[in-house]
């Protein structure tokens, strides 16, 4: 009898057991981290924009020095455009222990706009099997010059794996049971909201947001602008789809995770 309850539960928790509940909308997964690597680096869909007046700030760590004792390591950058395509990719070889990068519309080559980026903490020796990254570091955010607003990483994007060189997705899943969200702040008081969505998956997916219905690609970014309402509700397949919230009020401005 334990050996049938232990082949079911494995069963139940493999990848194609997570798969059929995920699609029959079964106790959904809601989020899968790499944990059948031995070493990765995982980076959040860390939101940028260079629109209306904005310049956003990047602030990061040497998290492989500071947590693992190595050296020589460098930073991957990714920049994805709102309709989820490469804009610009780099290295940092030579980073300090505390990092600031400045993201405006001269460093995007005169754009205005919005997007993601993927930042991945890239390093040589293979032999370790014990560097498992999270980059949940910091982004700020100003407005026509004013002291920027900061919130740590929003949401799982991509993940490096060091033995193939290779960048994948899909640590949030989608469920065909929808996932209902409700904002635990009332926004009735603010002159205006805004909403910054991106899609983590390689899937198209939907979204309900106080009875508006968008939907987007893989890596796609919207921002919706809402009225002020005293609930935030939001209706998706897509099993975390956490907003980050821009609001002004009285001429204050501040931006905050859902």
């Amino acid at each position: 009898m334990n050996y049938f309850k232990s082949l079911v539960k494995s069963i139940y928790n493999s990848q194609c057991g997570i798969w059929l509940r995920n699609k029959v909308g079964f106790r959904p997964v809601k989020i899968i981290l790499p944990n059948h690597l031995s070493n990765y680096s995982v980076s959040d869909a860390f939101f940028w924009r260079t629109d209306g007046g904005y310049v956003t700030y990047f602030r990061f760590y040497d998290i492989p020095k500071m947590y693992f004792d190595m050296e020589g390591t460098r930073v991957r950058f990714i920049f994805f455009g709102h309709n989820g395509r490469v804009l610009k990719e780099f290295e940092l070889d030579e980073i300090q222990t505390f990092n600031e990068l400045v993201i405006n519309k001269e460093f995007l080559n005169g754009l205005q706009d919005y997007g993601t980026f993927s930042v991945f903490h890239v390093f040589d020796d293979k032999d370790r099997s014990d560097v498992k990254i999270i980059n949940r570091h910091y982004v700020g955010f100003s407005k026509n010059n004013g002291i920027p607003s900061f919130v740590h990483g929003n949401i799982y994007a991509r993940y490096w794996n060091p033995k193939t060189n290779k960048i994948m997705s899909d640590m949030v899943l989608i469920s065909s049971k929808p996932t209902i969200y409700v904002v635990q702040k009332n926004f009735i008081s603010y002159d205006y909201i805004e909403l910054f969505f991106s899609n983590p998956t390689t899937k198209q997916i939907w979204a309900t947001v106080t009875g508006q219905k968008i939907f987007l690609n893989s890596g796609e970014s919207i921002i919706l602008q809402v009225e002020p309402v005293n609930v935030v509700r939001i209706i998706s397949n897509c099993c975390f789809l956490r907003p980050l919230i821009f609001t002004e009020s009285n001429g204050y401005f501040d931006c905050l995770h859902a």
